[in-house]
Order: C-alpha cells, then structure tokens, then sequence
C-alpha cells in the first residue's frame, strides 16, 4: 500500500512538470505568433505611409501644373518639371519619370521601399485568414496548416507584385524614347500594372472567397466591412483610370482637366491598394491589445484540447 502511494504521487508531480512544461512551450509559440504578426503589422502600415507621403510631391506639381493653364504665371516654374507628354499620359508614371526632379527621386523611394517592406513582411501569411473553403480537415485556422495549393498562392501573392513595383520603380517610363531606351518603357508598362492588378485580384479572391465576406452580409466584421468598402473603391478609381486612359490613348487630349482625373484616378487606386494589408495590420493590434495574456490563451488550450481528449474516449 505505502509503495503504491509513493508511485501515484510521483506520477502526478511528473504529470504536474509536464503540464507546466507544455504550458510553457505553448505560451513560447503562442507569444512567437503573436510577434511575427506584430512585425507585419508594422511593416504592412508603414508601407503604406510611405506610399502616400511618396504621391504628395508629384500631386502638388501636377495640381499647381493646372493653375498655370488657368493664367496663374508664379507657378510656372513648378508646372515646367512636368514632362511636355503629360497631357496626353496623364499617370503618376509620366509625371515622376525624371529621377532627378524631387517628385521622381520621392516616388522612386517611396515604391522600392514600401514594396520591400511588404516583401519581407509576408503579410498574406500572417495578417490574413486561411481559406476557409480549404481549411476543412486541414487542421486549425492558421498559416502553417494550409495546404501546399494555398500556400503557393499566397507565395505568389507576396512576391511577384512586389517584385513588379520594385522593377517599375526602377526602371522609368520615359518620354519619346527611341531604340532601346524604349524597352524601359516597355518594361515599366507591363510591371506596373500587371503588378497592381495581381494585388487587386488577390485581396478579392481573400475577401470574397477567402473570408466569404459580402457587404450584405451581416456575420462578418468591422474590419471586413471597412475592407470591403476600400477594395471597391479601389475597383472604382482602378476602372475609372482605364477608361480615361483608353481615351487618351484614342483621342487627342487638349483639356488639362481630364490629365488630371487621370492622374487622381491611378494614385487613388493604388493608396488604397496599399491601404487594404495595413487595415488588417490595424485590425491584427487593435486585437492584440484586447487579447489575454500569452499564458491565459495557452492554459485555454491546454483546458480545452484535455477536455477534447476526455470527451473522444
């Protein structure tokens, strides 16, 4: 009897360092998690700040570029660092094409850098939710147990588009370019936009087939919602770009004014773009703010997958 006791004892202070050791080591990945998506939080918003501020100095001359056409004589100066096609091109491309002039050497950082930093952050992995048509019998909801088809997918997400801004950023599209030269532009005129219409895609198919999120559905969230709302603006100045564009490629331009809706239309598309991966890093710290502690959420687990296990016998 006494030597029974002794070992059920022993069996309980093992079974005790165990849990304490499982708790631990679960509280480590748990608050590891909790770090990567942190750092892509960051990464996703600071991306997007710098995109925004690397538009404003090509949007101030292409504004004070109009006021010269009005009569305005003190800003011809300013209207003069625009190229003499801008007319006709009306895009941030052409406006900023000069990697001397401020507006060109700003947007040139602007794109490489955000562009890195979405690159390195692989927002599609931590920021967002698994698909849930593909989760069924993957395991649980989380990056690491999706299926190889998802997670080439989401690879491709993050690399080729960024990737294609790299290049665009580097690689100008210059104004009557002859020989050679004109395979910058070509170039330029294939990453560029193939590149922004990847990412619009992608966050469609995560929003809409992804997330099965729909502005009249009332079960998904605020952070949804306002993503939603953002994507379709998006779609709506990213058309209204191609339309415009469509008629300056068609049609002789000699109004300033259709330029510059031009010009709006393409640097609002791709601002909230960039803006869709930092709504999710917003959302990912307001949450981490409100969750319980690493330890808490480990000891749920524990509770709940011991609980799990009681219920299957």
């Amino acid at each position: 009897g006494g030597n029974s006791s002794e070992v059920l004892e022993e069996l309980e202070v093992s079974t005790s360092l165990d849990l304490n050791a499982t708790g631990i080591a679960l509280s480590f990945v748990f608050g590891l998690n909790r770090q990567h998506q942190l750092e892509c939080s960051i990464a996703t918003i600071t991306a997007f700040v710098v995109i925004l501020c690397g538009t404003l100095t090509s949007s101030c001359v292409v504004c004070r570029g109009s006021r010269v056409r009005s009569g305005h004589n003190e800003a011809r100066e300013t209207a003069e660092m625009l190229p003499r096609d801008f007319l006709q091109k009306g895009t941030l491309s052409n406006a900023a094409q000069d990697i001397s002039s401020p507006q060109g050497r700003l947007w040139a950082a602007a794109l490489i850098f955000a562009s890195v930093l979405l690159f390195f952050s692989m927002y599609p992995f931590w920021l967002y939710r698994s698909w849930s048509p593909w989760v069924r019998g993957m395991g649980p909801e989380h990056g690491v147990f999706q299926c190889w088809q998802e997670r080439l997918v989401r690879t491709l997400w993050v690399v080729l588009p960024n990737l294609g801004f790299m290049f665009a950023a580097v690689i100008p599209s210059l104004s009557d370019v002859k020989g050679f030269s004109l395979a910058l532009t070509v170039v330029h005129n294939i990453c560029a936009p193939l590149s922004m219409l990847l990412v619009m895609v992608m966050e469609t198919v995560q929003l809409t087939f992804g997330e099965n999120a729909h502005l009249v559905d009332d079960q998904i969230t605020a952070g949804q919602q306002i993503r939603l709302a953002v994507l379709l603006l998006a779609w709506v100045a990213g058309f209204g770009f191609v339309a415009v564009q469509t008629y300056l490629f068609l049609c002789p331009n000699t109004r300033y004014r259709i330029a510059l809706l031009s010009y709006f239309c393409e640097v609002s598309g791709m601002c909230l773009a960039f803006m869709l991966p930092a709504l999710a890093g917003v959302e990912n710290l307001i949450q981490q703010a409100w969750d319980e502690s690493v330890l808490q959420e480990a000891a749920h687990f524990m509770a709940g997958f011991h609980g799990f296990g009681v219920n299957s016998r």
